[in-house]
């Protein structure tokens, strides 16, 4: 497949009124030249995908697939008040109840007041649970948000809002419905919606600056991954509850080594557990131990961490120091490392990656 690059002429300054014209001594228009250049698709994309995968394989870490990054969507939360920004409401609701005499759900889109109400078999269609950055933590998984989506693409998700709009025409007050309205014009997904299969396990990490992670053995149904996160989607258990404990392993030696995290990190923190060494084939000696611990961190950072919300990823790692099975958990892991690369050779392997001072 060839590939060109446009060069953009505009007849004196840009303004919305310009057309495209068809020549550049044309006037009062836009001109667009193609230029075919030497680089072909494969090669091209071949780098693109090189910087969100590492160049990395899922053979290489005994799991079935790695994603770097989830789903683009946009109006999750609405807009916010913010300068410059407008709000309006956002995919993300509350599930109110089911009236089972109607056949109809009782449900609040987010940033709106007025309680909806969404036939069943409609809500159905386009309810998934979106698993999101804000819920993952080290060894801890909040939850997933009920959205709303489609899996035949934003037109279609556009449809079902204007929908609502228009079924709940009677009772939703002027600011929601403009909301609504405005979630209409501003939302974005996939034309494809990739699901996470419910007989698999995942090694959830979040996608920026600090890469904590946790193993999700229990998948949601429907459930949709956002693109600030980044997963392992693994057929054995103990193999994710191994990475989960190996992310997190490296994101608190980062953490106590003072090391910067660059804000997106992709697959750079999985790139690190294969290039020092830590893979699930490598660790024979250790990957037993490592796995029950991280079990039993789970356990533990579940009841830390349920009815808490702190303030930064770096808190939840300092409330895990507090856990003998964690501290047990680094020794292991810093003995193995000190056996094998060093400690030293580590650290210069997540500055130059997850700290984003490679060159």
């Amino acid at each position: 497949m060839k590939l060109y690059i446009a060069e953009v002429k505009v007849d004196g300054e840009y303004r919305k009124s310009l057309r495209l014209g068809r020549s550049v001594n044309e006037t009062d228009c836009v001109y667009v030249e193609l230029k075919e250049i030497a680089e072909d698709y494969d090669s091209y994309i071949r780098g693109i995908l090189g910087y969100f995968t590492q160049g990395l394989s899922p053979d290489m870490l005994s799991v079935d697939r790695i994603v770097p990054k989830g789903h683009f969507i946009m109006g999750i939360f609405g807009g916010q008040d913010k300068c410059g920004k407008r709000k309006y409401a956002g995919l993300v609701f509350n599930s109110l109840g089911l009236n089972s005499t109607r056949g109809t759900y009782i449900i609040k889109l987010h940033n709106t007041t007025t309680e909806l109400e969404v036939p069943a078999g409609k809500l159905r269609k386009y309810w998934f649970n979106l698993i999101y950055i804000n819920m993952i933590h080290p060894f801890y998984f909040g939850g997933a948000y009920n959205v709303l989506l489609s899996s035949s693409g934003k037109e279609d998700l556009a449809r079902f809002l204007k929908e609502i709009v228009q079924i709940n025409k009677n009772k939703l007050n002027s600011r929601d419905k403009e909301n609504i309205l405005i979630l209409v014009d501003e939302v974005q997904q996939p034309d494809t919606l990739h699901e996470l299969d419910r007989g698999k396990y995942y090694v959830l990490y979040r996608g920026k600056r600090i890469f904590s992670s946790v193993t999700l053995e229990d998948v949601p149904d429907r459930a949709i991954v956002k693109d600030d996160v980044g997963y392992l989607e693994t057929s054995s258990r103990d193999v994710a509850y191994y990475y989960s404990a190996v992310l997190n392993y490296l994101a608190y030696c980062s953490i106590r080594a003072k090391l910067g995290f660059v804000r997106n990190q992709y697959a750079k923190p999985i790139a690190a557990i294969v290039r020092a060494n830590l893979t699930w084939n490598e660790t024979e000696d250790i990957r037993d131990e490592v796995v029950e611990l991280s079990k039993l961190i789970h356990v533990e950072a579940s009841n830390m961490f349920n009815s808490d919300k702190l303030s930064n990823e770096k808190r939840y790692f300092e409330r895990l120091e507090k856990s003998k099975d964690f501290k047990k958990l680094i020794k292991t892991l810093d003995e193995h490392i000190e056996e094998t690369i060093g400690m030293d050779v580590l650290i210069n392997i997540l500055n130059n990656l997850v700290a984003g001072k490679g060159k």
